[in-house]
């Protein structure tokens, strides 16, 4: 049994189980699934509050490196950071998504400059990077000198 990235549990067993066994095998260990399905919400409540504002409106916090920053809806192209973080009113509709992707696009950029200077000294090489959503790593490598980051 796992507890998905999502809160929901996910029953592997074996293709010779019968169905009986594995709802049984669920009843025996519920109070388990319970607790790990409540620890998970809570944990994704707290990291989405965190993160993103409840609603994307003018004055909502969004923190980012650490900070927190005012929202402001405007008629930018892109996402900007200064004193606020401008948001793009035609993002709106999917506005938690856009963010994702922006974070995600910062994330690569703040990694891969910070993989180059340390390369450098190092003498390592390495062919890219990638930014995954990974839960249970921070980063691994992958082939051919290939590596993979936890964005979150």
């Amino acid at each position: 049994m796992v507890i998905t990235k999502d809160a929901k549990l996910e029953v592997r067993a074996p293709l010779k189980a019968s169905l009986k066994s594995i709802e049984e095998f669920v009843n025996e260990n519920r109070s388990w699934v319970e607790k790990k399905i409540r620890e998970k919400r809570a944990f994704i409540d707290k990291y989405r509050r965190y993160i993103f504002p409840e609603d994307f409106v003018d004055g909502a916090q969004v923190t980012y490196e650490g900070k927190t920053y005012q929202l402001q809806i405007s008629d930018c192209q892109d996402i900007i950071v200064s004193d606020l973080l401008q948001f793009p009113k035609k993002f709106l509709p999917h506005a938690e998504q856009y963010l994702i992707i922006w974070l995600k696009h910062q994330a690569l950029k703040k990694t891969t400059e910070r993989t180059k200077f340390f390369a450098n000294i190092t003498d390592l090489k390495y062919k890219s990077i990638k930014i995954t959503s990974a839960e249970s790593i921070w980063g691994s490598c992958g082939p051919n000198n290939s590596l993979i980051v936890n964005g979150g």
